[in-house]
């Protein structure tokens, strides 16, 4: 995730368990349902919370410590929901809502981290408590804009600074533990950053003319200005009244406590109508409501199930506990670039394994499926079914045969949606009256392929000559991800036995 020079800066000291502790003592802890470390290293200072049934978000910038930090036991059958890496830069906002955020940021940025916690503490709809650990010197010593702050901050809240000595081993400096209640408030339009339209189209133009051997689709993310805003607002207004009805139910909570004589009676079985955990719900609906722009800006269409279904959980597990702002927006869509030769790689992949599959398969018409190459002659079996009078693809086979079709337009650049693709091109053609090979040998004409069918359903393909190079690209990049030896393509037009009428 990040090189050796920013893991040497990055001052990584673990949170001794006793210090954790001692830094906890006087926090109530009564009500506590999430915890947020925005700087979390492997979870030593989250494991030393003595709480049961609630939810832990974390941050960390390091690949490994990110790892084992996730994949921590925390007691009680707690884990760690991980919302990204780098808390100053990827938490323009977030959608649990957190009671108690736990700290030991890195002693050289430490002001920085207080001070972002704080800002989204203060954009939550109910009171929250910070602890964190810093360098004495950053309060003793005031002297830029940010430790000018977080004196202003910890002043106006009534904070409580207590100095803990030289409390970590192997470190100098003398430590100090802040303590502040932070009261929130509720949250409002949120502009937290402006997207640089210009910029961005300008990169994918140099995207679009790269002279590189893998070249991603680049034809833009299709959402209008005006419509992303929009959703930003939708997104907010959501969250505001959430928020209101957070507030609401605390007032119910404490105005039954005091009718029944029961703490808590709202979540018994007698308030089950009320009873509703926030944070799931707000997680669950930001998750989907990222999901639904990592459609739009990625082109879902292009992705087959299996590579969509990877892509999808790779960005839920690091991205998906992230608040939809513009800023986290932005940050988005540059991921999405960083992406897409991924989207690639994994698409031309399926499209490998399946056209293999039967590689020295039954009869000599299977001669043509290679076994350690995509030939530009190949056969696919039993690939059509009849139906009331209708032919159409197997249902297991249309995902495999549309990754053929993806594979090339991402090679290419071509849009889906202007293509004649297998999948359809294939069955109108059958069902307007063309017959099977002998009768007429002309072929299927989609836009990559010539294609004959046969009586027992299978299908035989011919790369078109314009297709070539995205082919051999394709296997040039399979070759190189299965460390298998590659042709140069320079016999594809002499091994290319039939293209007629191209």
């Amino acid at each position: 995730m990040i090189n050796a020079q920013r893991q040497h800066i990055d001052q990584y000291y673990a949170t001794p368990p006793e210090v954790a502790r001692k830094a906890l003592q006087g926090v109530d802890l009564k009500g506590i349902k999430a915890v947020l470390d925005p700087s979390c290293g492997t979870g030593s200072f989250l494991a030393a919370l003595p709480l049961s049934r609630s939810k832990y978000y974390g941050f960390e910038i390091d690949q490994d410590r990110h790892n084992s930090a996730k994949g921590r036991d925390y007691g009680h059958n707690t884990s760690v929901t991980m919302l990204g890496y780098d808390f100053l830069d990827q938490s323009q906002g977030i959608a649990p809502i957190i009671d108690l955020v736990v700290m030991n940021p890195p002693f050289n940025k430490g002001a920085e981290h207080f001070l972002r916690a704080y800002d989204l503490m203060m954009m939550q709809p109910k009171q929250s408590t910070i602890v964190c650990l810093l360098n004495q010197g950053t309060i003793d010593n005031p002297c830029t804009v940010n430790r000018r702050r977080l004196a202003h901050v910890i002043e106006l809240h009534g904070g409580q600074v207590e100095n803990f000595g030289k409390c970590f081993p192997k470190v100098s400096a003398e430590v100090a533990c802040i303590k502040m209640t932070v009261p929130g408030r509720a949250i409002d339009r949120d502009w937290s950053g402006v997207i640089d339209w210009e910029a961005w189209e300008t990169l994918q133009d140099q995207q679009a003319d790269a002279k590189t051997a893998l070249v991603p689709y680049t034809q833009g993310i299709g959402i209008a200005k005006d419509e992303l805003l929009l959703m930003v607002d939708a997104y907010n207004a959501t969250v505001k009244a959430h928020s209101d009805y957070v507030l609401l139910y605390q007032d119910l909570d404490k105005y039954t406590a005091i009718c029944t004589g029961k703490q808590g009676y709202l979540e018994g079985w007698r308030g089950q109508g009320l009873n509703m955990d926030f944070n799931d719900w707000r997680s669950e609906f930001t998750k989907n409501t990222w999901l639904n722009l990592l459609d739009r800006c990625t082109h879902s269409a292009y992705m087959t199930k299996s590579v969509r279904d990877d892509i999808t959980k790779a960005f839920t597990d690091g991205h998906a506990g992230l608040a939809f702002t513009l800023k986290n927006i932005e940050n988005l869509f540059w991921a999405v670039l960083n992406m897409r030769p991924k989207l690639i790689e994994d698409t031309v992949k399926q499209a490998f394994d399946y056209l293999t599959l039967h590689a020295n398969g039954y009869g000599k018409e299977y001669r043509h499926n290679r076994q350690f190459r995509m030939d530009s002659k190949f056969i696919v079996s039993w690939c059509l079914e009849k139906g009331y009078s209708k032919y159409s693809i197997k249902y297991t086979k249309r995902d495999d045969l549309d990754s053929i079709d993806k594979m090339l337009c991402l090679l290419s650049g071509m849009r889906y949606e202007d293509i004649k693709p297998v999948v359809t091109t294939v069955v109108d053609a059958i069902n307007d009256g063309f017959p099977p090979r002998g009768k007429h040998p002309q072929g299927i004409d989609t836009t990559f392929f010539k294609v004959l069918w046969f009586k027992n359903n299978n299908l035989k393909f011919w790369v078109k000559e314009h297709a070539a190079p995205y082919w051999l690209e394709a296997n040039r990049i399979i070759g190189k991800l299965k460390g298998q030896p590659l042709s140069d393509g320079s016999d594809w037009k002499a091994k290319h036995e039939w293209a007629p009428n191209q």
